[in-house]
């Protein structure tokens, strides 16, 4: 049977003692083996196969076990009468001193190498991105860090931005024992390490399906209650999926994105620039700070990171922008094999690409008065028309931003198309 409430008694196979799924000492014994998911997968299925113990239960049962232990609740009237102490920041508007946060980008995006500089930063103090950072000691948890580079990251630092407080800067490698994991790092805490990096959080929690939200909501309850216990912050590092933005970017279930006070992403793939956006719990009347895609660069000489001025392309932008590339590789095409015949099947052979798509950037040329369909024994022949034959590559850009900006295009729009064209900027 599935069992109904929560206070349906079971007899234990092991012991022969009666017990409730509810019961706390059960649900404490359910979290000594949450941190070792072999066995805690092997403990759900018997509790699930053998009892008929809802699945569901038992990971809201321990969600609700670790929301309890931070759990107050009181009249407002004792609400005031309580000391009161004002918001505070590890990184100004962005990270508050006791709270939970997460940032997320594709892989091989430059989440490690901007976590190496915050790390940095809030051990030193050192202004990060422009925001102001409270001294706080760090414990920095690389589960994928290659050790050479982060040893001539952190060498690089010191030697031109000063060292660090030999007790303001921990670190940890490898993929740690998640069973032992929370017990790690509340010792770390207990010792004073008030700001601590998860990279990634997946490496440092139980956890079979990320795409489940009890299970995400189950794994990740005890790093706030830990927070919340020692006065710390916990950022947690996860991937994104490779092609989501802004509310989809993160990895799996929403509970990742619920999770957290201050969501940060980077968007930006190979040879893109980087580029950060941050959605925040703390609204700006209360000092939050939200990043509207602020250009990330590295710094080639010391590994910093700051912000440029480079403004991120959105999508529509980016559309533009591949119809403009597609539209001068044809135009290029025409220019100089101009004795070939060329029609929609063999540009396609030319230039690859999918057969609609190239189909929608003939039809654009030929509305925007660059390339002309005439008819030659039966079939179209694709031709540019004769504004644009004989064209110097000089002129071309010239051309192609006079055509687009008298159909549909803005002025406006075609500028930042070309300025994107021309940039030669890299990010991380």
């Amino acid at each position: 049977m599935t069992c109904p409430v929560f206070g349906v008694h079971y007899i234990s196979h092991a012991s022969g003692k009666e017990f409730t799924i509810n019961d706390p000492e059960v649900i404490e014994h359910l979290f000594d083996y949450a941190f070792d998911p072999i066995a805690f997968d092997y403990i759900i299925k018997k509790l699930t196969k053998n009892y008929g113990v809802d699945r569901e239960i038992i990971f809201h049962l321990m969600s609700d076990h670790a929301s309890a232990q931070g759990w107050v609740h009181m009249t407002l009237e004792d609400f005031f009468a309580q000391p009161h102490a004002p918001l505070s920041w590890v990184v100004d508007g962005v990270f508050t001193q006791i709270g939970a946060s997460i940032i997320s980008s594709p892989p091989k995006a430059g989440k490690t190498t901007l976590m190496r500089w915050l790390a940095y930063c809030v051990a030193t103090g050192r202004e990060w991105l422009q925001r102001k950072t409270q001294k706080t000691p760090v414990l920095y948890v690389g589960n994928e860090e290659n050790r050479a580079a982060l040893y001539e990251s952190l060498a690089t630092f010191k030697n031109v931005f000063g060292p660090v407080d030999p007790k303001h800067f921990y670190l940890s490698f490898g993929i740690p024992i998640k069973r032992l994991f929370l017990q790690f790092m509340e010792e770390r805490l207990k010792d004073g390490y008030r700001f601590i990096i998860l990279d990634p959080v997946v490496d440092c929690v139980p956890l079979l399906n990320a795409n489940d939200y009890a299970q995400v909501n189950t794994a990740l309850k005890p790093l706030r209650t830990l927070a919340m216990r020692y006065g710390a912050h916990i950022l947690c590092v996860h991937h994104a999926n490779r092609h989501g933005t802004g509310t989809n970017a993160f990895l799996g279930s929403q509970a990742f994105r619920g999770f957290s006070d201050c969501n940060l992403r980077i968007e930006g793939e190979e040879d893109e620039p980087r580029y950060l956006f941050s959605e925040n719990r703390i609204s700006s009347r209360h000092g939050g700070f939200i990043f509207k895609g602020a250009h990330l660069i590295e710094s080639p000489v010391d590994g910093s990171i700051f912000i440029g001025n480079s403004k991120p392309v959105t999508e529509h932008l980016k559309q533009l922008l591949r119809m403009v590339e597609a539209i001068g590789a044809l135009i290029m095409l025409l220019l100089t094999r101009s004795q070939e015949k060329w029609n929609v099947t063999n540009v396609r052979k030319e230039l690859g690409g999918d057969n609609n798509y190239l189909k929608d950037v003939i039809s654009k040329a030929v509305s925007v008065g660059v390339v002309c369909p005439l008819p030659e024994k039966g079939e179209k022949v694709l031709k540019l028309t004769p504004e644009f034959l004989g064209c110097d590559p000089e002129t071309l850009h010239e051309k192609i931003t006079d055509a687009f900006t008298k159909v549909r295009f803005s002025s406006e729009e075609m500028t930042q198309v070309l300025e994107h064209l021309k940039e030669d900027q890299k990010g991380l």
